[in-house]
């Protein structure tokens, strides 16, 4: 068994590549947060983006499994489908990479909508065949300990019109490349 590279942040222990990997996703849109907002961060995983960001935010992690936390972030176990919390609760609600991964995406971006005055949506992007199949490899392998295939991978036009139809107005889109080759989609999204 290979043992984890631990780094301290304060003094919790993190496992760092995990963290080095939230470090990278979530750097492209912390321009889009104000400090001192209050964030939910929708299926946290490990929790390593919700520990980066609450340096300069409160933020509540949830996630349908808690298992996966590093044992310092505090997080809500929820459905995967009802946000436990009354709208507009939040400033800003983050989806990092997690709606390809969700049986009824459409449904949790909705909830996401409803507790949160803004949405930032982070998504690997489908642009053929091939990339699809590289996308959901990649995907497997750096999200094994998670075990669910990506259910919902769809390309950046696909990503737009679903987010229009939920009633979302997209304020800013933002392209990067992940260190992997996947193609990300960065979501900047309000209610109309």
């Amino acid at each position: 068994m290979i043992r984890p590279l631990l780094l301290s942040v304060g003094a919790i222990p993190l496992r760092s590549a995990q963290v080095q990997r939230a470090r990278r996703r979530i750097a492209p849109f912390l321009d889009w947060l104000r400090p001192h907002e209050r964030l939910l961060d929708v299926g946290t995983g490990t929790g390593a983006a919700a520990l980066l960001l609450q340096t300069q935010n409160s933020v509540v992690a949830m996630d349908v499994r808690p298992e996966l936390l590093f044992p310092d972030i505090p997080a809500l176990v929820y459905d995967g489908v009802r946000i436990p919390f009354p709208d507009h609760t939040f400033d800003t609600v983050v989806l990092l990479t997690v709606l390809h991964h969700c049986t009824r995406p459409l449904t949790l971006a909705r909830e996401c909508r409803r507790v949160g005055r803004q949405v930032i949506v982070v998504e690997d992007l489908i642009s053929s065949p091939w990339n699809r199949r590289w996308t959901r490899a990649v995907d497997r392998i750096l999200n094994l300990e998670f075990r669910r295939p990506p259910q919902a991978q769809a390309s950046h036009r696909q990503w737009m019109t679903r987010f229009q139809a939920l009633g979302f107005q997209v304020e800013e889109v933002r392209f990067r490349r992940a260190v992997t080759g996947v193609q990300l989609g960065y979501y900047r999204l309000t209610s109309r």
